[in-house]
Formats: structure tokens, C-alpha cells, sequence
């Protein structure tokens, strides 16, 4: 039978607490048997006190360093160059989305009824209409 996790958790917690392993086997009787060995392991890993040996913290300041020293001497990449990088994509990118919009727009002006740009033309007016705050500029719109 396996460890209920609840069980496992509480029982961990009240060994960190300080409760000796026999009182918290008397509290889950059923799970004593296959909860000891794991109070009895947490408790020895508690018991352990390791730190790094003087050489040890020495190897990992040295490769801490090195690693430092490697990367001052790669050139990094500004925030500048990115943007320019980047910009050189996008700008075409918006020319090109603009003319696109920009003749849909103007192509759909003439659009007649049954027409693909119809749709849009109507689109269109509906939002110039919608914009319009000015009353002698909306009636020049809707004639």
C-alpha cells in the first residue's frame, strides 16, 4: 500500500517541526511501516550539513570568472542595431500594407452593387457617417 501524499506531507512538516519519528507513526498506524524508512531518511538528510569544501568554492569562483571574462570580450548586440535590423523588415512591410489598403480603398469608392468591394464602399460610408459630428457635413454625406 502506498503513502497517502497528504499523509507523506503532514508527516514531513511535524518531522521538520521537531516531533520525534515514533510520534508521528503512532498518529498513522496504517502507514507506519512503509513511513519510517522515509521519516528515518528526511531525518538524516536533515542531519547533514554540506557546504562546499574551500577547493570547491575556489573551481567555481575560477569558472564563475572565466565565463565573465568570455563574455566581455564577445561584442554584443545593441538595443540599436535590433531596431535597425528590425526596422528594415517593417518598413517595407508597412509600404506595402499601405498601398494595399490605400488602393482597396480608392477601388472601392466606384464599387457598384453585386460588385466584391461593394461591401467595403458601404463599410466605408457607415464609418465616415458614424465619425461625422459636424450636422451641415453629415447631410453633404448622406447625398
Amino acid at each position: 500500500m502506498a503513502i497517502k501524499e497528504a499523509t507523506l506531507i503532514a508527516s514531513l512538516e511535524a518531522l521538520e517541526a521537531g516531533e520525534s519519528i515514533d510520534a508521528i507513526l503512532a498518529r498513522y498506524p496504517e502507514d507506519a511501516r512503509e513511513l519510517r524508512p522515509v521519516l528515518q531518511t528526511a531525518r538524516a538528510f536533515a542531519d547533514l550539513r554540506l557546504a562546499p569544501s574551500a577547493a570547491g568554492k575556489a573551481a567555481s569562483r575560477r569558472a564563475f570568472l572565466d565565463q565573465a571574462a568570455a563574455l566581455r570580450g564577445r561584442p554584443q548586440r545593441s538595443v540599436a542595431l535590433w531596431f535597425r535590423s528590425f526596422s528594415r523588415a517593417l518598413v517595407p512591410a508597412a509600404l506595402a500594407l499601405a498601398l494595399v489598403v490605400g488602393g482597396t480603398y480608392t477601388l472601392s469608392q466606384n464599387a457598384l452593387p453585386g460588385q466584391p468591394l461593394y461591401g467595403m464602399k458601404l463599410e466605408i460610408e457607415s464609418l465616415r457617417l458614424d465619425q461625422q459630428r459636424d450636422p451641415a457635413a453629415l447631410e453633404q454625406l448622406e447625398e
